[in-house]
């Protein structure tokens, strides 16, 4: 049998509204954009957003989610950050959602819209037709394609354009870094992680109708917009509530600039202890054994955490079609070669002496340079200043060691 989706669209939605007209009344349907706040996982920073529809003379009482994606199949992360992860729409049960956030204590915050009958229909109308198997799916992009896009634009079109009118009438400006930043803060690990995931398109000023990728600015948008179709000045939210407040500690919450000024600090650690080697070598006139080889366990650690860095930030910044983490600078601040610094670590281990053949000293001068040209913003200006500095400090301090005798 063939598919109906292969009807135009503007077919299938005007059936698609007919059928919610007939299914779930235009006079008894209520729509609310409901909104979900952050958590702790670095997966719910964001927070989250869903389109309630409730029929009261039906029963019916559902929420379009279109933010479902197989969050535990292999190489997911991989693939959101080349940015081809697969998202899609469902359909599913309001009580079964909302009392799973209660179990997991997130806010939940409804907005009841202020719709027309035949807007409300063709809105139930396109929802339907996006949960058809040819079209339930799309390829996710962290600001530019997500759950909260989805609906915003979605909206957007039923009401004439109003949210896009209200959005850009904000005096609302930031970068997406800053955005980004400011769900990771509270939580060390996750700021430094979209902070050094972040290329340079995270340094791209926008307004409120670009950062309406987060749900809360969409609330925000919603807030001050109106329905022209009910009339000039009538407002889109018609009410709102807070459905369940979070009893524990905000989630989200802290110093946005913690995460650097902890990256600076280990960069400043390590590059003062491995000057200390250094110093204490050429003192002695010949490395102290026990600090050599600790010396050498320390280099062990950094040359795999710069190499590992490397290896995933490399190849997430060639091939990324991610709007954000494309072209990131960060992948040659921590560079996959750094690994070769593994051979000068275990020597030192094996032979308690603290020393440097030439083409060690040699690659160090050369990822110094490196550092200082992505620093000073020579391939795409972003600010990696505080991932530059820990590197290149760290190098400086190793740079110190004695020359391996020939």
């Amino acid at each position: 049998m063939r598919s109906p989706a292969r009807l135009p669209e503007f077919v299938l939605v005007a059936l698609f509204s007919a059928i919610a007209l007939f299914d779930a009344s235009a006079e008894q349907a209520r729509v609310e954009l409901v909104t979900v706040g952050p958590d702790h996982p670095i997966y719910t920073r964001f927070g989250h957003i869903l389109l309630r529809v409730i029929d009261t003379e039906t029963g019916r009482d559902d929420v379009y989610d279109f933010g479902v994606a197989d969050f535990q199949r292999p190489g997911f992360a991989v693939g959101a950050a080349l940015g081809r992860a697969k998202f899609w729409l469902r359909r599913s049960s309001t009580q079964i959602r909302f009392d799973d956030y209660r179990d997991r204590d997130r806010q939940i915050h409804s907005q009841r819209l202020n719709l027309t009958h035949d807007q409300v229909a063709y809105l139930i109308g396109r929802l339907e037709w996006n949960l058809l198997p040819e079209n339930v799916e799309y390829t996710y992009d962290h600001v530019a394609d997500n759950c909260s896009t989805r609906l915003r634009d979605l909206l957007n079109d039923v009401t004439g354009g109003a949210l896009q009118r209200a959005a850009y009438a904000m005096p609302i400006e930031r970068t997406y870094r800053e955005e980004i930043l400011a769900a990771g803060a509270g939580r060390m690990l996750a700021l430094i992680a979209l902070d050094l995931g972040s290329g340079p398109h995270g340094e791209d000023r926008v307004g409120a109708w670009q950062l309406s990728f987060m749900p809360h600015r969409m609330r925000e948008i919603l807030a001050v917009a109106e329905n022209p179709a009910l009339g000039e000045g009538t407002p889109l939210v018609a009410s709102e509530q807070v459905l369940h407040r979070r009893k524990g500690a905000p989630a989200v919450g802290g110093d946005v600039r913690a995460g650097r000024r902890l990256v600076v600090a280990i960069g400043v650690g390590l590059g003062l202890f491995f000057g200390l080697c250094g110093f204490s070598a050429w003192l002695t006139r010949g490395s102290v054994a026990w600090l050599s080889r600790l010396a050498g366990l320390v280099l062990v650690a950094t040359a795999a955490l710069f190499g590992s860095l490397g290896l995933a930030l490399l190849p997430i910044s060639l091939f990324s079609t991610g709007t954000i983490w494309t072209s990131n600078q960060n992948a040659w601040l921590f560079f996959p070669l750094d690994l070769v610094l593994l051979l000068p670590g275990l020597r030192w281990i094996w032979t308690g002496r603290a020393t440097l053949a030439t083409w060690t000293r040699v690659y160090i001068d050369l990822r110094f340079l490196m550092l200082v040209t992505g620093w000073l913003g020579v391939v795409h200006p972003q600010e990696n200043g505080a991932f530059a500095l820990a590197a290149a400090l760290t190098l400086v301090g190793l740079r110190t060691q004695p020359l391996k005798p020939a």
